[in-house]
């Protein structure tokens, strides 16, 4: 492998022994004419994970890079800390549970050097249980063919359906400064970020498998754990509201949106509806709420 790979690939795992060999294998396993390094941050795992990891480290020394903790740092540090390493041209994201399918790290690749004006771009995602079994599908079988395929930073502040899964997404390095990242952030505000440097691509194409397992994440289908998902996403807007303000009516046609979504499910409003007061200088465009809300139906279908 070369000093300057073209892609790092940064893989964030804590407690994941059942998943994490199968996570590295998909990443090893790819057929491609680049070299790439793994770094992956091992968030001092009480079980077994580190121990796996361990292991690929001694077999494949020049491709691996590990950073074991002392102590748990937590999943923000973790991401901060495994992305400040990466040294490609391109940076791919991968939590430690999920696995790529053949062929995903060249397409991405050559999709980049072929339009020179994308500056991230995610695709389509199986979702996958415990036993990696296909359970349904991301971010759903209609949004596969209703959503954009090319999206802009507006786009992206109009809602966070929009935005793919971690595991699917690449960005060249030289458009992101993890250094901007506010405390607290979510999967969106990257995203963001990142968009704010040029053009972005949804590939339509599936080529990776997302784990759901109960109590994984903020995103299984736990009630409270939505709700607390939609609280974080709310600051989140907020935060770029106020450093951009030519997003200010996108970012409170999502809250509005999600407010909506939240009632319906009877969540506590308190912090949807503190935001929401906070933005009262900002115009309410009805046009942005439906296309918001459009975008957010489509990807519960």
């Amino acid at each position: 492998m070369s000093n300057s790979p073209k892609v790092s690939v940064c893989v964030m795992t804590y407690n994941q022994e059942k998943y994490i060999g199968e996570c590295l294998d998909s990443i090893l396993f790819q057929e491609c004419d680049f070299d790439f390094e793994i770094i992956v941050g091992e968030d001092c795992s009480t079980d077994n994970t580190r121990a796996i990891v361990q292991k690929y480290v001694d077999q494949y020394p020049d491709i691996i890079k590990p950073i074991f903790y002392p102590k748990n740092v937590g999943g923000e540090k973790n991401y901060r800390t495994v992305h400040n390493e990466a040294r490609g041209e391109l940076i791919a994201s991968m939590d430690g549970d999920d696995f790529w399918y053949q062929g995903k790290l060249s397409y991405q690749v050559d999709y980049f050097d072929n339009n020179p004006d994308i500056v991230q771009m995610w695709h389509c995602a199986d979702i996958v249980d415990n036993e990696s079994n296909k359970s349904g599908f991301f971010p759903s079988k209609a949004a596969q063919f209703l959503y954009p395929k090319f999206l802009k930073s507006k786009d992206i502040a109009l809602s966070y359906a929009l935005v793919g899964q971690r595991s699917t997404q690449m960005f060249r390095a030289s458009k992101y400064d993890v250094k901007l990242l506010p405390p607290g952030f979510l999967d969106f505000h990257i995203a963001f970020l990142i968009s704010l440097n040029g053009l972005c691509y949804y590939s339509k194409k599936t080529l990776s498998a997302y784990r759901v397992v109960p109590n994984s994440s903020l995103t299984t289908n736990c009630n409270s754990n939505k709700k607390i998902t939609v609280d974080l996403l709310s600051e989140d807007l907020m935060k770029i509201s106020k450093k951009y303000p030519e997003y200010g009516q996108e970012t409170k046609a999502n809250i509005t949106v999600r407010k909506m979504m939240s009632k319906i499910k009877g969540h506590d409003l308190s912090l949807l509806n503190k935001n929401l007061k906070s933005m009262g200088d900002i115009k309410i465009n009805p046009v942005l709420i439906l296309k918001s809300c459009y975008y957010f139906i489509v990807n519960k279908i």
